[in-house]
């Protein structure tokens, strides 16, 4: 549980960014805007002269209107490649640099290295490195995690590994990871279970030290219908073995293969009760790749979706709306307390 959380705040931001150049857009994404019962918030953007997103900003309401909080820039290689992204945030008028992401690939395109600096009051404060490596499939068999402090800024100290293992169709089977600068050395091992068609079915995760031998403490079990993931069930367990919490993600998809609704679920009492909705809402007249800056849609609406979909949410046509039903008073959905909001997608043509 400590690693998921690790990766969430740490590494997440990372992930998923590798834009390319299209040559062909019709339209471009022009901004994204969420109305909530506690906030209100919108994001444009800008782009380059070969289609590429180079800036993103963000903006929360307040009393005198949109207020410019933060912002997000972005560089790329000849290839198109994401080599650096820059994040800065919005102090008395002024622009105040909080973290660099850098990006290094291989001769095939695949990502090398990935490193995180953060900064405070324009000085570096501390750094993240992680390393991949790949086998001649370009599966990527290991990432090592690496820190470096203001302090010590010549150091780099390891703190984690992660090593990956596959079957001979490509399937992943085990996941291993160790963190190495903990005074309880901690190793988790993670073992992946799949049908007859390649689908993943079930993902158990144990965890190594010198109180816990091999405890499992989640499990995962997944199940598809009409050849798509359609239901995760997550299991959380303590050390002696017992229920401690169950949730569960149902996701609806339309031919297109387009996510139309995910549902999240808990266990009451024994009971299944619905604690968020979100549904989507499309133009399927225009495909999802023909528009300038589609690919960061995904990334920033990643909240609103399931985290156990074995891969991104699918918006392959022209994502329109997206509204989201948080249920905080038993099981009914239309009642005055529950959080509602509608998020608003707003493009141009070129």
């Amino acid at each position: 549980m400590k690693r998921l959380a690790t990766l969430f705040l740490v590494f997440l931001p990372t992930l998923g960014i590798e834009a390319q150049t299209k040559a062909h857009y019709t339209e471009r994404l022009d901004s994204i805007v969420t109305y909530g019962v506690w906030t209100e918030r919108k994001i444009e953007f800008a782009y380059n002269v070969k289609g590429q997103t180079e800036q993103i900003l963000y903006y929360k309401r307040n009393e005198d209107g949109w207020s410019l909080t933060n912002k997000r820039e972005y560089f790329y290689d000849e290839q198109g490649r994401d080599t650096l992204r820059a994040v800065f945030d919005r102090k008395e008028g002024e622009w105040v640099l909080l973290q660099k992401r850098h990006n290094t690939y291989g001769s095939h395109g695949e990502k090398l290295q990935t490193r995180v600096v953060q900064y405070a009051r324009g000085q570096m404060v501390t750094q993240l490195r992680c390393d991949y490596t790949y086998n001649q499939e370009g599966k990527q068999l290991s990432s090592s995690r690496y820190g470096r402090r203001q302090d010590k800024p010549e150091e780099w100290t390891q703190t984690e590994i992660i090593q990956n293992e596959y079957d001979a169709k490509g399937n992943q089977v085990k996941e291993t990871y160790e963190y190495l600068n903990t005074q309880l050395p901690e190793r988790g091992v993670a073992i992946m279970r799949y049908d007859k068609e390649g689908r993943l079915t079930t993902r158990i995760d144990s965890i190594y030290n010198t109180l816990l031998d091999g405890r499992e403490w989640q499990r995962q079990d997944f199940s598809y219908y009409d050849g798509k993931l359609s239901m995760m069930k997550e299991t959380l367990m303590t050390i002696d073995h017992n229920v401690v919490y169950q949730s569960m993600y149902e996701s609806l998809f339309d031919p297109h293969e387009n996510l139309l609704q995910t549902r999240r679920y808990k266990q009451v009492d024994g009971a299944w009760r619905n604690i968020y909705s979100i549904s989507y809402f499309y133009n399927l007249n225009v495909e999802g790749s023909s528009i300038m800056g589609y690919e960061f849609v995904s990334d920033i609406l990643g909240y609103l979706s399931p985290e156990t979909l074995d891969e991104k949410s699918k918006y392959h046509h022209k994502l329109i709306m997206v509204s989201d039903i948080q249920c905080m008073d038993e099981d009914v959905e239309d009642d005055e307390n529950n959080g509602k909001s509608r998020t608003r997608l707003y493009y141009s043509p070129l």
